[in-house]
């Protein structure tokens, strides 16, 4: 993990209180946290968190396939990858950890969400 002042590792915990299960656990090896919005943070991390599934797997009807668009005369339809989109009542959620993510400050980061599924 990082031990420099000047980067920041987020942390990102599968619901809000395993991240402040994360942020207790942290405070006493790595300072007090300030209280945000929507992330804890110190001189050292940044502790965020999902609220269940950001994404989903977009359905079969919006990907193309070989003749048009997706029907049941197309099975198995098969994608080389599968496309994911924002689940829509957590939407906001995604949109701040990803802007968590993209801070030029933040050189890490790490998934303490719920590696069971």
């Amino acid at each position: 993990m990082n031990t420099t002042g000047n980067f920041k590792t987020l942390v990102i915990a599968e619901k809000p209180s395993v991240a402040q299960d994360i942020v207790r656990a942290l405070t006493p090896v790595a300072g007090k946290f300030e209280k945000h919005d929507d992330h804890f943070e110190n001189d050292r991390y940044v502790v965020s968190s999902a609220v269940g599934h950001l994404v989903e797997i977009a359905a079969p009807e919006q990907y193309d396939v070989k003749r048009g668009k997706w029907s049941f005369a197309h099975l198995p339809v098969i994608p080389p990858y599968f496309d994911l989109k924002p689940v829509d009542k957590t939407k906001s959620r995604l949109n701040a950890v990803v802007r968590l993510a993209k801070r030029k400050d933040v050189t890490e980061l790490v998934n303490a969400c719920d590696a069971g599924r």
